[in-house]
């Protein structure tokens, strides 16, 4: 079993052209990502398979929405051993946050060490 909790803080960018009125400021979010998975297999290779969701304050859309997570971890037994993660997130971003100017990506890699 393993979670994750996350924080992040970006600023939109949005496209505005301007004759002589001041553009509206970029809105800005914070976002809250997190998981919990279940890792199937032996040793120190696994297979990950769980479920996702990322918090988007300034969307009123959609505050929350969950996704399914599939991936490979490489997770050593020993403490101070270097650890792997691929995984993909099944959905639309498009459709996932409602915002058409921010780019999320399917695919993830995680790298680091036990402990």
């Amino acid at each position: 079993l393993s979670s994750k909790i996350g924080l992040g803080y970006n600023q939109a960018d949005p496209v505005c052209i301007s004759f002589g009125s001041p553009c509206p400021a970029p809105p800005k979010f914070l976002t809250i990502p997190l998981h919990i998975s279940g890792n199937l297999g032996k040793g120190k290779r696994m297979f990950e398979i769980g479920v996702g969701g990322t918090f988007f304050t300034g969307n009123e859309n959609k505050k929350m929405k969950l996704y399914p997570i599939v991936g490979y971890r490489l997770q050593p037994i020993e403490s101070k051993k270097f650890t792997f993660r691929i995984f993909t997130n099944l959905f639309n971003p498009a459709e996932f946050f409602n915002y058409d100017n921010i780019l999320l990506s399917p695919v993830g890699i995680s790298l680091g060490i036990s402990f």
